[in-house]
């Protein structure tokens, strides 16, 4: 809305409080453009690992305990012809160098095939406990850990429509 706000109208945080993007698109002149377009369609692939045990113990006749451990392992996505690439930064950002998929970064060194080093370390206890307080009443109380893979699929969004791979300009 930069061309289109009303004129003596105020900005805040930078940006005009009246006006409208599209129509300054409309006009011809937009303030920025990006354009993230990959060369060929991605192969995206993933794993996912799970495992629980569990265990019942009747501690009292009105007391039950519950234990579990659940193991859970998410795979960082990989592409099926290894077109991922990232950049290897060094020196406080001030180098960069395009590092592809499994290759070899001058300041970081090697990088596997998935561009990220997966989590193995996913256990996820699990406890729980039901109190019998009246005849057709029962508490119940649980605690457990959840992890969630959602980071490996922003990462992978980043890494798979990048250069040398696709075409991307602002």
């Amino acid at each position: 809305g930069l061309f289109t706000q009303r004129p003596g109208s105020s900005s805040v945080g930078g940006s005009p409080t009246s006006g409208s993007s599209l129509a300054d698109l409309l006009l011809g002149l937009p303030q920025q453009t990006s354009l993230q377009a990959p060369y060929q369609k991605s192969y995206l692939r993933q794993n996912a690992w799970d495992a629980y045990v569990q265990d019942n113990w009747r501690a009292l006749p009105r007391l039950t305990l519950l234990v579990g451990l659940r193991y859970e392992y998410f795979s960082p996505y990989s592409e099926k012809y290894d077109r991922l690439s990232t950049l290897d930064t060094g020196n406080n950002f001030a180098s960069v160098q395009t590092v592809l998929s499994g290759g070899i970064g001058p300041f970081t060194g090697k990088y596997p095939r998935d561009l990220i080093y997966p989590e193995h370390n996913h256990f996820s206890p699990r406890i729980g406990i039901a109190v019998r307080a009246a005849k057709d009443t029962v508490v119940r109380a649980g605690f457990g850990i959840n992890y969630a893979n959602g980071q490996y699929a922003k990462f992978i969004q980043d890494f798979a429509f990048q250069p040398p791979f696709a075409d991307v300009q602002t």
